[in-house]
């Protein structure tokens, strides 16, 4: 049996050592930032399996722009990523699961969710 000391990994008080994810985006929540109309408008979005390039051609913004936006809402959600974002905005009822609704567009394979406003 190989020991957590000889590996490296024991905590400084020589206690159980805490899994890596641990901490994961604790130092960057932002508990009282305020989530914009925009953010969420992208947030849902991009819950309903757009790309951040569809979501761009959508609004008539830049994929860049797009980028920026989620990476902040990211950290205002203390999320590590898209589907974290998603889960912790259920959670905190910013999205209801009609909001994930799936739609499709007339014509297209994958379309925005029909009430992004």
């Amino acid at each position: 049996m190989t020991s957590l000391t000889a590996a490296g990994l024991s905590s400084p008080d020589g206690g159980p050592v805490p899994h890596p994810a641990a901490h994961y985006g604790k130092a960057t929540i932002q508990p009282r930032a305020r989530i914009t109309r925009r953010e969420l408008q992208l947030l849902r979005l991009a819950a309903n399996g757009n790309t951040n390039d569809m979501i761009a051609r959508y609004l008539g913004i830049s994929t860049h722009t797009v980028n920026g936006a989620l990476r902040r809402l990211y950290l205002k959600l203390g999320a590590a990523d898209r589907a974290n974002a998603v889960a912790i905005a259920l959670v905190r009822g910013l999205l209801v699961p009609a909001d994930i609704a799936g739609v499709r567009d007339p014509g297209g394979t994958n379309s925005v969710h029909a009430n992004t406003a």
